[in-house]
Parts: C-alpha cells; sequence; structure tokens
C-alpha cells in the first residue's frame, strides 16, 4: 500500500495586500508554483564532457479562483494601480500552507509578488465568475514544521 500524499483538501491558500488577508479569495480552484532555473552549458578543449550550471531566475506561478466576493476586484485594482505608480510601495504576498498526510507541514511565503494579464471570466448562465493571476517573484521561503 502507498503512503498518502498531498491533496487540494490538505492546502491553504492566502493571498495578502500590506500584510491584511484578501478575505473572499478563498475558492481557489487551483495553485501552481514553479522555482524558474536555467542551465548553461560549456564545452572546454582538452575535456571529453561539457560542464554545466544552474542559475536561479525567481519563482512564477498561478492561481485560479472562483469570485465570492468584491475583493477580488480591489486586488485587481491595486495590482493596476501599483503597475502605474511605480513608486508605490504596496507589497502583495502569497502564502500557502501545506499539511502533509505524514505529519509534516510546510508554509511557502513570497513576501511581494508582481502579476502580468488579469483575466476575469464568466463562461456561462450556470458557470461561476473565474478569476486567474499569474504571477511572478523575485524570492520567496519555505518553512517546514
Amino acid at each position: 500500500m502507498s503512503n498518502p500524499r498531498l491533496a487540494g483538501q490538505d492546502t491553504e491558500i492566502s493571498i495578502l495586500i500590506d500584510n491584511e488577508v484578501v478575505n473572499t479569495i478563498t475558492a481557489v480552484k487551483s495553485f501552481d508554483f514553479t522555482w524558474k532555473m536555467s542551465t548553461k552549458q560549456e564545452e572546454y578543449v582538452g575535456e571529453t564532457g561539457p560542464r554545466f550550471d544552474d542559475f536561479f531566475e525567481g519563482l512564477s506561478g498561478r492561481i485560479e479562483f472562483d469570485l465570492e466576493g468584491s475583493d477580488a476586484l480591489v486586488l485587481a485594482e491595486t495590482i493596476k494601480q501599483r503597475a502605474q505608480n511605480r513608486a508605490s510601495s504596496t507589497r502583495i504576498s502569497i502564502k500557502s500552507t501545506l499539511q502533509f498526510p505524514n505529519g509534516d507541514r510546510a508554509i511557502i511565503n513570497i513576501p511581494n509578488s508582481f502579476y502580468s494579464d488579469i483575466p476575469l471570466g464568466v463562461a456561462g448562465r450556470t458557470e461561476y465568475g473565474r478569476m486567474t493571476l499569474n504571477w511572478s517573484a523575485e524570492t520567496g521561503r519555505i518553512v517546514s514544521r
């Protein structure tokens, strides 16, 4: 029998504006997190194979959620205003808590995230309104407990 694995029900996602949780972004459909890396390969005379290096290039991801209140629209407006006012000190953070079935717990903390296009869609009469946040960040931290 295999060990239980992390499931979506074991994951909590929070978005914070200047350390205040955006309360109505709770119907999260999916959360993706990517450590962005690149590799470099060089070949040298007198060596029989290439040498490799890897370089960290930040973080990126995507959060897709159903709309439960206007907080998501306020968030989109805050992101837009920060992008228009480069002197803004507004910080938009992402925090994810992963509770593993074996009792391990990890917290992913992204202290300052930046966003590209923010689509909002309602696909039909019986479909829920949905928003997607595509984000990037310079750094983040994973804390295990």
